[in-house]
């Protein structure tokens, strides 16, 4: 299969988390519905409808960037194919237009304006952050992507008590890649409750944590802390540190880590 959250026809990522409905009507995407909004190419109704989208505001920047870890994280550990929509590991936005090819929409608002991106900290650390994770995935491929077609990933869901099946009527669980054949285990602790959940990490191993998509850290305060240059992502770090025997999993975030 071809996995992806968001493609060419729609949203983008971040778009996504930032308008509860598409704003195809007058706008810089559209400005043919500004300046003559009873012409043909005037086109407010295209565009899907049913986006899932919602707008967390604008005080939720940190807990939008979450979520897009979240989105990347649970697309680059899925069997298939990832698709990444261009623009969307620097928070490309589009206005809330999810139909951008209209009429006269080749002007500088829809353009790839790189220049204007980078600067900015937060974006520069979204990209670093997917680009690990694309790394990631390649030095792991072959436990989140048999070698040979047919074949599925070998992991086991467990709870976070490693005790057994999680509850499936719960918004938490672990996923446990535990073929040796395929490279070192990885565990995933997966939390969308709004509360913190406390995981047993698998037993007999060193587990070290390699990524965690949470809030904390991507504030400047802790890469300030682990003198991190501050256009790094501090959510993913190859060389984490060891885990206890249990790890405190934050609100609506994700955690991979890798046995040693």
């Amino acid at each position: 299969s071809v996995n992806f959250i968001t493609v060419h026809d729609g949203f983008t990522m971040y778009d996504l988390l930032s308008y509860d409905e598409k704003q195809n009507g007058c706008g810089p995407l559209n400005p043919v519905c500004c300046d003559d909004p009873t012409s043909p190419f005037c086109d407010r109704d295209s565009g899907e409808n049913n986006n899932r989208s919602r707008n967390w505001g604008q005080d939720a920047e940190a807990f939008k960037r979450q979520l897009m870890r979240n989105f990347f994280v649970a697309l680059l550990i899925s069997e298939g194919t990832p698709l990444i929509l261009g623009g969307d590991e620097w928070m490309r936005t589009q206005l809330g237009n999810n139909n951008a090819y209209s009429t006269r929409a080749d002007n500088e608002f829809n353009w790839f304006d790189w220049g204007s991106w980078q600067p900015t900290n937060f974006r520069n650390r979204m990209h670093d952050f997917v680009s690990s994770m694309i790394k990631f995935r390649n030095a792991h491929r072959y436990a989140f992507a048999p070698a040979q077609y047919g074949e599925s990933a070998a992991f086991v869901w467990r709870n976070e008590l490693n005790s057994g099946e999680p509850d499936w009527n719960s918004r938490h669980l672990m996923q446990h890649y535990n073929d040796a054949s395929a490279g070192p285990q990885i565990v995933i602790l997966m939390n969308m409750e709004l509360g913190p959940v406390q995981f047993t990490m698998p037993p007999g191993l060193t587990w070290k944590r390699v990524v965690d998509t949470s809030e904390f850290f991507d504030t400047d305060a802790y890469l300030e802390s682990i003198t991190r240059d501050a256009k790094l992502s501090g959510n993913f770090d190859s060389d984490g540190p060891a885990l206890e025997a249990t790890y405190l999993v934050n609100p609506r975030s994700i955690v991979i880590a890798v046995a040693e």
